[in-house]
């Protein structure tokens, strides 16, 4: 067992000690894995926090998390946002770049401070390599400003201006309310494009409730993509 390897399950036990606090023993925390249908003994809760058993399954550190009701990032990197902690062999840095790297929003090399010296290969193998979750964690945040707020928060103003009788106030309203309409027709043509390049890439994407048509559009110009570079 390497001493990076020690010190992350030490810092994880040491993280989930703390979570757990005084007013919450051991045991309360094993029956809470068990009630999530993964349970995890009181003892070896003991020897986690300890810093007897040197490795966690990733199984436990999610249902721990989840009976802590902290996000399993948390449990990692407790030192948040600027403690050092070693985020693979050799490698320190600070607690948030570890953690920002682990969950895919940048890559290794951006988990310093300074510039370090990738070959442009390098660069380039691990853009492609993080596509993934940045492609879905693009979708995601962008599908979810889709229920069309600025278009309804405009149309409100108007309704009120048009009650108050103020032809300027009006008029101002019904500009606000053509440019909120361009920005969610806007919005949803990126979201189709986003989405139809993710079904030609093969990434798994589902029809949602409430964005089936978006879904659909998106695998019909996906499916016209491929057929047009088989043509």
């Amino acid at each position: 067992m390497t001493s990076w390897a020690n010190e992350a399950a030490r810092r994880i036990g040491k993280a989930i000690k703390d979570a757990r606090g005084d007013e919450r023993t051991a045991q309360w925390l094993a029956d809470r894995t068990r009630d999530l249908g993964h349970p995890i003994s009181r003892t070896a809760f003991s020897e986690y926090e300890t810093g007897k058993r040197k490795t966690m399954p990733v199984t436990d550190l999610v249902v721990i998390a989840r009976a802590l009701n902290v996000p399993p990032i948390q449990l990692l990197y407790p030192a948040l946002p600027d403690g050092q902690v070693e985020a693979w062999p050799g490698h320190e840095t600070r607690s948030i770049l570890a953690a920002r790297w682990f969950s895919g929003e940048i890559r290794a090399n951006e988990t310093s401070d300074y510039l370090t010296g990738n070959s442009p290969s390098e660069d380039e193998a691990q853009a492609a390599n993080s596509e993934l979750i940045q492609r879905s964690r693009q979708l995601e945040e962008y599908r979810s400003r889709l229920v069309g707020w600025a278009t309804s928060n405009a149309g409100y103003e108007l309704e009120q201006a048009r009650r108050s009788r103020d032809e300027a106030a009006v008029q101002l309203a019904e500009g606000m309310l053509e440019r909120a309409k361009a920005a969610d027709r806007d919005m949803r043509e990126y979201v189709v494009q986003l989405m139809a390049a993710m079904i030609s890439r093969g990434m798994k994407v589902e029809p949602q409730e409430g964005y089936d048509s978006i879904y659909w559009e998106a695998s019909e110009r996906a499916r016209a993509a491929r057929q047009g570079g088989d043509a």
